[in-house]
Order: C-alpha cells, then sequence, then structure tokens
C-alpha cells in the first residue's frame, strides 16, 4: 500500500511541476498584454470600469493571445483589419478601443453586448 502512495505521489508532484512549467508562458503573455492593455485605456481617457471591461473583452476574445485569428478576425480584440500591425497589442488594443466607442459608446456597453449575444 505504501508503494502505492509514494508512486501516486511522484507522479502527482512531477505532473503539477510539467503543468506549472507550461502554465508560465501563458501567463506572462496575459500579464504583459494586461500590462499593455491598461496603458493604453489610460492613455485614451478610459475609466476603471471601462478599463476592466476591455481587459475582460481581451480575455473572452483571444485569451490575451496578440497573434490569435479567428477567420478575418485578428488578435488581442478580433478586430477585422488590413494592417500589418494587427499581431501588435498595443495596435490591436487602440483599435479595438476606436471601434467599441464608435459601436457602442464604451467598452463596458461592448462588454454587455458581449454576454447577451456571444460577440461585440
Amino acid at each position: 500500500m505504501r508503494a502505492r502512495f509514494v508512486a501516486f505521489a511522484t507522479v502527482l508532484v512531477v505532473a503539477v511541476a510539467i503543468a506549472a512549467i507550461a502554465a508560465t508562458p501563458a501567463m506572462a503573455r496575459e500579464k504583459k498584454n494586461v500590462t499593455i492593455i491598461r496603458k493604453v485605456a489610460a492613455a485614451k481617457g478610459l475609466s476603471s470600469k471601462d478599463t476592466k471591461a476591455l481587459i475582460t473583452l481581451a480575455k473572452r476574445e483571444s485569451g490575451y493571445n496578440a497573434r490569435c485569428k479567428t477567420g478575418s478576425c485578428l488578435g488581442l480584440f478580433q478586430i477585422k483589419t488590413k494592417s500589418k500591425y494587427w499581431a501588435d497589442p498595443e495596435f490591436n488594443t487602440r483599435l479595438a478601443i476606436k471601434y467599441i466607442k464608435n459601436r457602442y459608446g464604451s467598452p463596458s456597453k461592448a462588454l454587455a453586448h458581449s454576454y447577451s449575444n456571444g460577440w461585440y
């Protein structure tokens, strides 16, 4: 019985270590891109509520992956653009804020639409 427990504990420790190593790049990307979103939102004068909504939209749309592609939708916010800079998180965030303000008025309203319809 003890040998089974030791074997199980060993496998568990190795699995946790592998998961931690695998998660590190994604977590670093998430932190970096959230920081960029906050910076751009502050420069555009967004409130903290709208900044949080913008961050939530990026999570919903791309999982904070700036190189995310879904059909013709590109980047953090899955924006349709022909720009070669679509994968730049700062550029994609500026473009998303412009689109959101024109279409919904604010990121909070865009997020509410996203919750209602599954997209914004």
